[in-house]
């Protein structure tokens, strides 16, 4: 991805999965990614009854990534995070469509700037943390939904046991209602993030700014620690139906934000973005050429090339 004003992003993904690597039905993935977004995940998965309902397993992780830190709209210092750690996790599939984990995780984070004028503190430290998920989804499809619900629930709770050096909450809930008529479609999404009023470290904070995700601010321009972000979707199906573009799109967007507790700037701040945009379905994902705007007579433009890193 680019905003085509000098800043620019490239990661490659790479997933693998493995079933019924044991006749109890053990499963094994990984996902691996280089670039801006480094990391390396794996999750192994043992069904405990015949049913394959009920799972459990351990899980390993490094991540490294870095981030601009702004201060109001000018970018200070840029920061690395890098976590590394590993969990066990406790599960159960509900139906086709949902999915319940709750685990234990322990990790050492780091985070140190990298460049910048700006000195930013350094967070080094060991979390333990129980975490809980649940994951409702029915669109259609990920990515250009027509039709459909995703609900999804996170929790991350960081306390001082098993060597664990801090203590914070981290909570986030995601609510997308897709709706389509003919080569019409609408999505409405809804997010809400808090920390409860604990204080989250840089690589834990909650991020909005980029493409479709306050349009117009720059990609992670917002941190904080609570904030709820709305968003609406219009696209318009123009073209289509080759194997190597399957859809090609119009659309629009209206974003907004209420932060309450931002880290980098004024708090009780309020935002609103918005993007006109071009989208294509492809064999390399998503495609996106957009105008984003935002209060204060931002605008940027994008090319987006692909699912974003998380």
């Amino acid at each position: 991805d680019a905003d085509l004003e000098g800043g620019s992003n490239f990661t490659v993904y790479l997933d693998q999965r493995a079933t019924w690597l044991t006749r109890r039905g053990l499963e094994w993935r990984n996902r691996a990614s280089v670039g801006q977004f480094n990391a390396l995940e794996s999750e192994l998965r043992q069904p405990i009854d015949l049913a394959r309902r009920w799972f459990f397993g351990p899980r390993l992780e490094f991540r490294q990534r870095e981030r601009d830190y702004y201060v109001e709209e000018d970018a200070v210092a840029t920061y690395r995070s890098r976590v590394s750690g590993l969990g066990l996790d406790v599960g159960r599939r509900l139906g086709n469509h949902a999915e319940a984990i709750v685990g234990l995780a322990v990790a050492d984070v780091r985070d140190t700037q990298s460049r910048g004028l700006r000195t930013l503190p350094d967070y080094d430290s060991r979390t333990a943390a129980w975490r809980a998920s649940l994951v409702f989804d029915r669109l259609d499809n990920l990515d250009f939904p027509q039709s459909g619900t995703l609900l999804e629930v996170n929790g991350r709770f960081v306390r001082r046991f098993a060597g664990g050096d801090d203590s914070y909450d981290r909570f986030a809930v995601r609510a997308d209602q897709a709706f389509g008529r003919g080569p019409s479609s609408v999505l409405l999404s809804a997010r809400h993030y808090t920390a409860f009023g604990s204080d989250l470290p840089l690589s834990d904070a909650f991020a909005a700014g980029g493409f479709l995700n306050l349009s117009g601010y720059q990609r992670d321009e917002i941190l904080a620690s609570e904030m709820t972000v709305l968003r609406g979707v219009y696209r318009h199906r123009v073209a289509g139906g080759s194997s190597l573009l399957p859809g090609l799109y119009l659309g629009a967007s209206v974003e907004g934000a209420d932060v309450r507790e931002r880290l980098n700037g004024t708090s009780d701040f309020r935002a609103l973005g918005g993007s006109l945009f071009f989208s294509a379905e492809s064999v390399l994902g998503p495609f996106y050429l957009g105008l984003g705007y935002g209060e204060g007579g931002r605008m940027s433009i994008y090319l987006n090339v692909g699912r974003p890193p998380p």
